[in-house]
């Protein structure tokens, strides 16, 4: 006999913690490697079986501050470490 899981149970709890934490879709998916638009989908779909969720991760980031890296600053330090690797 088999159960199935239901919305209850994430399918991604890494990127739910990630994203309660204040990182944002872009963050997340190149930390994992995935689309953004997958990622983008993901939080939807959790915002309609966990309200809220938007919420958490608005207040998260928000915290972070304004003066955090931007996703190309992060990108040239990760070629600048490349380079500076060989």
């Amino acid at each position: 006999m088999s159960s199935m899981t239901g919305w209850e149970v994430s399918r991604h709890p890494e990127w739910d913690m990630m994203y309660a934490a204040g990182l944002t879709a872009r963050e997340i998916a190149d930390r994992c490697h995935k689309n953004v638009a997958t990622i983008h989908a993901h939080f939807q779909s959790r915002e309609s079986y966990e309200p809220g969720t938007r919420a958490t991760h608005e207040a998260a980031l928000a915290a972070r501050g304004a003066d955090r890296p931007t996703i190309s600053w992060r990108k040239l330090l990760a070629e600048v470490l490349e380079l500076g690797s060989w």
